[in-house]
């Protein structure tokens, strides 16, 4: 484009045709915009072509020209004085400053909600034609799961049952994370060709963030719950209350989701974003609180504020605790027993929650800002 603008300016006749409109305001000297049946609806600046429109951005021209028709769009055209003769504007014309038209809440709403379903039914499609990963996940999941349940299949006695019962509850929660982040590590990065191309004609990135976050929260909620019945089945019990445990795991692979957007908007392949995935899990598993039960004071700070993990294995002991009565540990200062303890599980999961939520926000955060027009010129 910035050739094409080269060779303009020094007096080659440029004519394109083009659906992709990121560049058109910022290279072209004038457009020509054609509704359906081949009607002339407007020629002239692209500044002026948003101004005839009353839209603030180029991609919603062809959205406009569909209201009320393009019939009507052209007689509007012909009778306007001030368009009518379809001169050319100078070079300047194309960078003249906009008059912005404010777009209703109520409309903004409306085709946010529009792309977002949209977006979400052509997800769930593609998820279902790609049978090769609905193999691979239904066999993921009857693995993990049949595998938890056979090496579960007896806690044992005293504390060696109370270990093995806390173990059982942190690989749980590691690997609804795990299976959220994993599943959504490539959702972005995997179409970001093609969200470029539909960003320049008025997409909305949170509409395309969000929905990939739904359909990838749902395929893994399912992948879960496959694997937490065979858990159920094959190992000697689930620790604490069953349907609590369960609902707190489905908040957990929520956080999952949410971290796996995060590391596919700051990916640059498919192949990346792989990689990055452990080193988001690791942090997780160490900072839990079960396999380093006395952390040192800022990292017990970090998993605080920012480790998933963390809470959901509190929130889940927590329910173990109410379900099976005081529970003894081995003090590792003294050697004696005590009473294990555990935040309680609604704040568990109320803090996993928010991370779920401060997560999204990140990525689609990151997501805009790496693929603004602006950025993209840069």
């Amino acid at each position: 484009m910035s050739l094409l603008r080269r060779l303009a300016e020094e007096g080659m006749t440029i004519v394109a045709v083009t659906h992709t409109l990121a560049n058109v305001e910022e290279f072209c000297h004038t457009v020509v915009c054609m509704g359906r049946g081949g009607h002339l609806t407007f020629a002239g600046a692209p500044v002026d072509a948003m101004r005839f429109f009353e839209t603030d951005r180029l991609g919603a021209l062809f959205r406009r020209m569909e209201d009320g028709g393009p019939k009507s769009w052209r007689a509007r055209f012909e009778a306007d004085t001030t368009y009518g003769a379809a001169a050319h504007p100078d070079a300047d014309g194309a960078t003249a400053t906009i008059a912005r038209v404010a777009e209703s809440l109520q409309v903004r709403g409306r085709r946010l909600f529009r792309q977002f379903r949209i977006l979400t039914d052509r997800n769930i499609r593609l998820l279902i034609a790609d049978r090769r990963t609905l193999i691979m996940a239904a066999a993921q999941s009857l693995l993990i799961g049949g595998l938890m349940g056979y090496a579960f299949g007896s806690f044992g006695q005293g504390l060696e049952g109370v270990n093995a019962k806390n173990a059982l509850l942190l690989l749980l929660g590691l690997c609804a994370i795990w299976l959220g982040c994993n599943a959504a590590s490539k959702d972005i990065v995997g179409e970001l060709t093609i969200y470029q191309r539909e960003r320049a004609i008025n997409l909305s990135t949170f509409a395309f963030v969000a929905s990939k976050f739904l359909v990838s929260a749902i395929f893994t909620m399912i992948q879960l719950i496959v694997a937490y019945l065979l858990v159920a089945v094959l190992a000697e019990s689930i620790p604490g209350y069953f349907f609590e445990q369960l609902a707190l795991l489905l908040i957990g692979s929520a956080s999952g989701t949410a971290i796996g957007l995060v590391i596919s908007s700051t990916a640059n392949t498919r192949d990346q974003a792989t990689t990055i995935v452990p080193m988001a899990l690791v942090p997780q598993l160490i900072l839990a609180g079960v396999l380093v039960p006395k952390l040192p004071a800022f990292a017990e700070s970090i998993a605080k504020v920012a480790v998933s993990g963390y809470w959901l294995t509190e929130a889940m002991k927590s329910s173990f605790i109410a379900a099976s009565g005081p529970i003894m540990v081995m003090n590792p200062k003294t050697g004696g027993l005590i009473a294990m303890t555990a935040r309680s599980a609604g704040l568990g999961a109320f803090i996993v929650t928010l991370h779920a939520i401060a997560f999204f926000l990140i990525a689609w955060g990151v997501t805009l800002w790496r693929n603004s027009p602006r950025r993209q010129a840069v």
